[in-house]
């Protein structure tokens, strides 16, 4: 009878060890998204810029590439930081989500020229994060225009 009940209540612990395990695991999904936290840079070549003359006025030209730097901080899913092109008068604050290998970011800007946000989709390999980047651009003279590109950013 004793052996009998031992087994029960061995039994009984393992399933809720099982249990509390399988529990945790979701509680703690934000530990298991990628680090992206750091700098972040890449040549971002502008593959999209209409109207022209609104993106030559914002500082863009369609074919060319910009030097893109993000710095990135991160607490589980959730990221934020900067995004600046050097040389540039454009650094935004940004923020978003990483989700599996998938970073998301937005933000907005204001500066000389106007206004413009920034739009970010990143897919994260290793150490590099293959972007594409939108912009919407508003100029202090009412003008607007899209600007859109890619890159790939390494730490």
């Amino acid at each position: 009878m004793r052996k009998v009940s031992l087994f029960k209540l061995l039994v009984f612990f393992g399933v809720c060890i099982l249990l509390s395990g399988c529990w945790l695991d979701n509680n703690q999904s934000d530990s298991n998204a990628m680090n992206v936290a750091g700098s972040w840079r890449a040549p971002v070549q502008v593959t999209s810029c209409t109207p022209s003359d609104v993106c030559r006025q914002a500082g863009f030209v369609q074919g060319q590439s910009y030097n893109a730097v993000m710095n990135l901080h991160q607490n589980g899913s959730d990221v934020n930081g900067t995004y600046t092109y050097e040389s540039s008068n454009i650094s935004a604050d940004v923020s978003g989500k990483i989700s599996g290998s998938q970073l998301r970011l937005s933000g907005n800007v204001q500066n000389p020229f106007g206004r413009a946000t920034v739009d970010f989709v990143g897919s994260i390999s290793n150490s590099v994060i293959n972007a594409t980047v939108a912009h919407n651009v508003s100029l202090f003279d009412g003008r607007s225009g899209t600007v859109g590109g890619s890159g790939d950013f390494t730490r």
